[in-house]
This record gives C-alpha cells, sequence and structure tokens, in this order.
C-alpha cells in the first residue's frame, strides 16, 4: 500500500473497527492534513473513522501500510522523519521511532513496507549529516524494525531514488523500484538482483 491503502478484510477486524455484526468487508486507509487517518468504508463508500495522529505528525502522514490481523498501522510521520505504529481502534500510538538524530537528518520518504508474517517493518532512508556550514548527502539505506515495538534490526546500504518497497510473497525477499528493480535478501540485506526497467 501506497498512499492509501487497504485494510485487510478479516471478520476480527472489522468488528473491531466498526462495531457491526461480523462479516467480509473492505476498507481503503488515507492520510489526510495535517495529522489524520481516515477509514474508508468501500462498501458504503463513507467515512467510518477518523484517526487523529500525534501533533507533529504533519505536513501530512506518508505511506501508511496495514498489518495482517488490519488493527495497526505503520505510518511515516513528522516530515517523514519518523515512524509510527497506530492502534486503528483505539487510535493511540503505540509504538515511535525517530529517524533523526542530534547532527543527522533521516528522511523515509516513500518506500515502507510490513512483511507479510506483520513481524518486520522495512523503510528505505535517505541521510544527511548536518555540519555546521553545509550538509553532506550520505549513502541511502534500508533499515529492518522489529513490528512489535519498532526497534530497529538490522540496516544495509540500497541504490538512489527508491522510491517503493514491498515484500516477496513468502517474505524471504525485499523488492524495491527506483529507476532499476533491485531485489534484497530480506534477512542478510544482501543485494541479490537488479533489473533494468524499460524507458
Amino acid at each position: 500500500m501506497t498512499i492509501s491503502g487497504k485494510i485487510a478484510a478479516l471478520a476480527a477486524s472489522v468488528a473491531l473497527l466498526a462495531g457491526a455484526e461480523v462479516s467480509a468487508r473492505e476498507y481503503i486507509l488515507a492520510p489526510a492534513r495535517p495529522n489524520k487517518l481516515v477509514v474508508v468504508d468501500t462498501e458504503k463508500m463513507a467515512v467510518e473513522k477518523v484517526v487523529t495522529l500525534d501533533a507533529d505528525a504533519g505536513p501530512m502522514p506518508m505511506t501508511p501500510t496495514v498489518d495482517p490481523t488490519g488493527k495497526f498501522a505503520f505510518v511515516s510521520i513528522n516530515k517523514t522523519e519518523s515512524i509510527a505504529k497506530v492502534d486503528l481502534v483505539s487510535g493511540e500510538t503505540v509504538a515511535r521511532v525517530d529517524l533523526s538524530q542530534p547532527g543527522l537528518r533521516v528522511k523515509n520518504l516513500f518506500g515502507l513496507a510490513l512483511s507479510p508474517d506483520g513481524k518486520t517493518v522495512a523503510a528505505y532512508q535517505s541521510p544527511v549529516k548536518l555540519e555546521a556550514a553545509h550538509f553532506e548527502v550520505q549513502p541511502t539505506q534500508i533499515t529492518l524494525f522489529n513490528a512489535a515495538d519498532l526497534t530497529p534490526i538490522k540496516t544495509f546500504p540500497a541504490p538512489r531514488q527508491i522510491t517503493l518497497l514491498m515484500f516477496s510473497r513468502d517474505g524471504t525477499k525485499l523488492h524495491g523500484m527506483g529507476r532499476n528493480m533491485y531485489t534484497f535478501d530480506a534477512t542478510s540485506g544482501e543485494q541479490i538482483n537488479e533489473r533494468t526497467i524499460s524507458q
């Protein structure tokens, strides 16, 4: 899922999100300025719920990604310098990781993906070292986080200009799309393939 995503059509999540009779339903999860996630019932084409994120989530949340249960969403916030895990039922932010630190600004512009088993979050990162009189662009990277609490697991180098990340169906590989299509081993981070995208 990118700017808008589909919450898993599971009976349990429907009962939690809609408080309605258990049935197979589909939802769209869309970000809205400055700090909202909007849950839309696709059958009624109506807003089911609006989740308000932390005050610094703006100017707009990016790339919401929903876990297999349909209860939690992972979203890039705080000018894409933080990632939050949001409970879509209670509306609470249950985990958060701030990517930037003093002297280093790290952006997660677009690439954000969740493994099929819902245990690992992958985030593409563009770091910049902030010197007193100039900035130094650092090598781009992908960091894997534990989805339970967003603690980092592993960071590995990645080519520039990747805008989309997606795990393979079995979760063993991570695909990144930029100028070319790249494939990484989802455990070691080793780049194992690169395919040229037709112009």
